[in-house]
């Protein structure tokens, strides 16, 4: 009533599942519920509950999507605004947890996991978040939120690798792999290989490297996806390079050039 945006709401992706818009009405008065489809034109469901007695969840929820919605606001691109973020996004997650809401706290842990990871020194709470995004994503039965689990793992092996942990690193890829394998999604299945490949090709077994990067780039061509295929390509040529074996090192240099 007095003319403020009170609340909203900012879907993770496109076409992703259904997304709360909570907001518990503390004065009389015409409210304005706004929708734009600003990304994907589509049908979309609206499911309105209410009018009704707020209950105390109610009130819950309203302020876990309002920390949301504050953080999504927040478009300063340096340390300060990211600070802000994951504080809005670290006020959320208890909430959504509170609420039983293991989907809403997977995207939240998710997103500070993004976010943090533009700070300096924070690697390794980043790594956990990915982590622990990782594992309540995979308690969801759906292929998006696996797909969302893949994500989240990869990208917690990238940064355990980045900070010296090849071990658990080399864990994160082969859970990756495993949840692609189960997905039969051979997009998924390359890129953990080539992660696999890469990082044992780092620790000094090229071997063991080149059978990894050898499926992954058998399975970027069946999908014609080259940028995989080009990395296969160099990855490869690297690895033979560390067997000495400059004849097999120049021919994937020269398919990785051709592309």
């Amino acid at each position: 009533p007095k003319g403020i945006v009170v609340t909203g709401v900012d879907g993770l992706v496109s076409g992703h599942s259904d997304e709360d818009l909570a907001f518990v009405c503390t004065a009389t008065g015409p409210y304005q519920v706004e929708i734009r489809a600003s990304s994907k034109v589509g049908r979309y469901r609206l499911r309105v509950e209410g009018p009704r007695p707020a209950e105390d969840r109610d009130g819950i929820r309203t302020e876990a999507v309002k920390a949301v919605w504050d953080a999504n606001q927040e478009m300063g691109e340096n340390e300060g605004a990211f600070r802000r973020k994951i504080r809005s996004f670290e006020h959320a997650l208890p909430l959504w947890r509170q609420l039983g809401e293991s989907r809403r706290a997977a995207e939240t842990l998710y997103l500070t996991a993004y976010i943090r990871s533009n700070l300096p020194d924070a690697a390794e709470q980043t790594a956990a978040d990915y982590q622990a995004s990782a594992e309540l994503w995979g308690s969801q039965p759906d292929r998006e939120a696996h797909t969302w689990q893949w994500r989240a793992l990869i990208y917690a092996g990238k940064i355990l690798k980045q900070i010296g942990r090849p071990d658990e690193a080399r864990q994160r890829y082969e859970e990756a792999l495993k949840v692609a394998r189960t997905m039969e999604d051979l997009r998924s299945q390359a890129i953990s290989l080539n992660n696999l490949g890469l990082l044992d090709s780092d620790q000094g077994d090229p071997q063991r490297g080149i059978e990894s990067l050898t499926e992954s780039l058998a399975k970027a061509r069946e999908i014609q996806e080259r940028k995989i295929e080009a990395n296969d390509l160099i990855n490869l040529a690297a690895a033979y390079e560390q067997l000495q074996d400059t004849q097999r090192a120049l021919q994937y240099e020269r398919e990785a050039l051709e592309l």
